[in-house]
């Protein structure tokens, strides 16, 4: 790999191009998985009984589940060099990647049995120099709706690479 960044021909035609993609149904147990790994055991997220009571009428998962419910489940072999997913990563931008901001919106509610509708495109690229040298900026935005088609949620991430 080249020691600065660069974009090829590829990332470019991505550019503005809507891609969609399935999650498998949610279950109690991917909500549980995800509980463990935050530490979060709010019985509105895994208790039938309290979840039944509540205002929402049942277990609902917690509002950033979302984000993890679309991610495969691969070997760590499989992941990049940086620890990436290489779906994560815009196909065609090449250098180690930075999380630079995350803008969330959470707007409903996922409940056992949805399946989420993931649409995602790359909605800007941008070549910069910074004073370390060359950077380039990929902003992703990213919706998610349930079986309803109502959105349950969005999200626009910037990522550099340098």
């Amino acid at each position: 790999m080249p020691e600065t960044p660069y974009v090829t021909d590829e990332a470019w035609q991505l550019l503005g191009k809507e891609q969609i993609r399935h999650t498998d149904p949610v279950s109690i147990r991917h909500i549980r998985e995800y509980l463990a790994g935050a530490d979060d055991w709010n019985p509105l997220y895994h208790d039938e009984e309290y979840a039944t009571n509540s205002v929402y009428g049942g277990i609902v998962a917690p509002p950033l589940f979302f984000l993890v419910s679309g991610r495969r489940v691969v070997p760590v072999a499989n992941l990049l060099d940086d620890g990436q997913y290489d779906d994560l990563m815009i196909p065609g931008v090449f250098g180690v990647s930075v999380l630079a901001g995350w803008d969330i919106e959470v707007e409903g509610l996922i409940r056992v049995g949805d399946v989420l509708t993931i649409r995602e495109k790359v909605s800007s690229i941008e070549e910069k120099e910074g004073r370390n040298g060359r950077l380039i900026l990929v902003q992703k935005e990213s919706t998610y709706s349930n079986q309803h088609d109502e959105r349950i949620a969005r999200d626009t991430q910037t990522v550099i690479y340098r």
